[in-house]
């Protein structure tokens, strides 16, 4: 982790911890609005306040989304909170949704492998001949579909060859494995 990621990362885990124990008490449904449209309303005003300041001091443009840049920043937190909040307090259940929620983590454990990072991002899907493009967003957007269905698919298939085979007999493997060890462990005490 570099420069104050450290710092950031306790201060956000110290808050989400707090906000987890003491959730019910804290966050409805109405306050839990006034947050996302609070943070939404704050980012939305220091983008207008400071695009005429920043064009004017000649600064860069970075620094006209600086309070929506950060995940530590006030109006991001509170639209977190808030978008949060509201989701955990909206009981929602799905065969479906829940089937290919599943294979998130694979969809991160597939994407962030150093090859199939550079192989996607490097090689396949390399962005920076079209930075200046007006479909850059849909184009972004497409890229990311179609590699979480890949992903997907490619979880689908994992889950379906564990079906027919370690998964028919739940446990077998370590029990035999188990057996093994300790019989041989039994021996060597002898």
């Amino acid at each position: 982790m570099t420069k104050e990621n450290v710092l950031i990362f306790i201060y956000l885990y110290t808050l989400v911890s707090y906000w987890r124990w003491y959730q019910p008490e804290l966050i409805d449904r109405r306050t839990a609005t006034v947050f996302v449209i609070l943070g939404y309303t704050i980012s939305t005003a220091s983008v207008l306040a400071l695009t005429p300041i920043t064009l004017t001091l000649d600064r860069g443009t970075h620094q006209q989304t600086m309070l929506g840049q950060n995940e530590w920043m006030l109006p991001v937190m509170l639209i977190g909170f808030g978008m949060f909040s509201l989701a955990k307090q909206h009981h929602f259940t799905s065969k479906i949704v829940n089937s290919i929620a599943k294979s998130t983590l694979a969809i991160y454990l597939i994407t962030v492998y150093p090859p199939i990072s550079t192989l996607l991002w490097q090689r396949m899907f390399d962005m920076h001949g079209i930075y200046d493009n007006p479909w850059l967003t849909a184009y972004a957007l497409g890229i990311a579909a179609l590699t979480a269905i890949a992903c997907i698919a490619i979880d689908y298939t994992r889950r379906a060859l564990f079906t027919i085979s370690i998964d028919r007999n739940p446990g077998k493997w370590f029990n035999t494995l188990w057996k093994l060890s300790t019989k041989k462990h039994n021996h060597n005490n002898q």
